[in-house]
């Protein structure tokens, strides 16, 4: 828990320097770990979603596959990350008028140094890490910022039907947001960072609760997903600072 909250207050900080308001959500699966209370309770997040996450046997059963084109990504963990982050920008959508949508993987220690303000400079394009549009092979999906329209047509697939058919022509999960991004009409664009780390224990943001003995303990329903107000901009902040909601899934 320790982990992902720096990670948070750090990217967090970096907007807070640069007088730029946030909102900061966090959409996670509804499963044991360290730090749960204080992630619910606390006031590092102002918004807190715990999703039942479907089981692999169901995923399957939607999508149709058991891997991709590409047999080293099988879909369960794919169709995790399309379908949460999904949910999460549905969220950031409903709860305010934003100038930036900031969706980031709960896991990656990312910063944007000097280059902030370029990230912030073209909400109508969909920023990120790396692009084919800057002549790499694949769009980066761990990492991006932009207009919230741009963000929720990037990331939104139209059902169950239209995600299959992106799954279905997919060769690695990364090839899905690239489809999607060329069918609304949306330029990517690369800009430099000056930090990017996944964290070791690739998959889960938080440190592993301990083998819990029997009885498992009772998982935090989905009805206990707790909201908080967001918190107060600094005193010194310009009044027309704009508002950016940081998504970590």
């Amino acid at each position: 828990m320790e982990h992902l909250a720096r990670r948070i207050d750090n990217l967090r900080g970096e907007f807070t320097a640069a007088g730029v308001e946030t909102r900061v959500f966090l959409a996670t699966w509804n499963q044991p770990f360290n730090g749960v209370d204080e992630i619910v309770f606390g006031d590092r997040f102002d918004d807190v979603m715990m999703i039942q996450p479907p089981t692999e046997e169901e995923v399957v059963e939607m999508i149709g596959l058991t891997t991709l084109a590409d047999d080293r990504f099988g879909v369960r963990n794919t169709f995790y990350q399309y379908f949460l982050a999904r949910l999460a920008l549905n969220a950031v959508n409903l709860t305010g008028d934003y100038d930036f949508i900031v969706h980031t993987r709960s896991d990656l220690n990312i910063a944007l140094g000097p280059f902030l303000p370029e990230w912030l400079a073209r909400p109508d394009l969909y920023t990120t890490i790396h692009c084919r549009e800057d002549g790499q092979a694949f769009i980066n999906d761990q990492f991006s910022v932009a207009g919230p329209k741009v963000m929720l047509d990037a990331w939104t697939y139209r059902s169950l039907e239209d995600l299959r058919e992106l799954f279905s022509t997919a060769v690695i999960p990364e090839d899905i947001l690239q489809s999607m991004l060329t069918r609304s009409g949306i330029t990517a664009r690369q800009i430099q960072i000056t930090q990017w780390e996944l964290d070791p224990v690739r998959g889960s943001p938080y440190e592993p609760a301990p083998a819990p003995a029997p009885p498992e303990p009772e998982l935090v329903p989905v009805e206990s997903v707790a909201a908080f107000e967001p918190v107060a901009a600094p005193e010194s902040q310009p009044e027309n600072a704009p508002v950016t909601a940081i998504d970590a899934v």
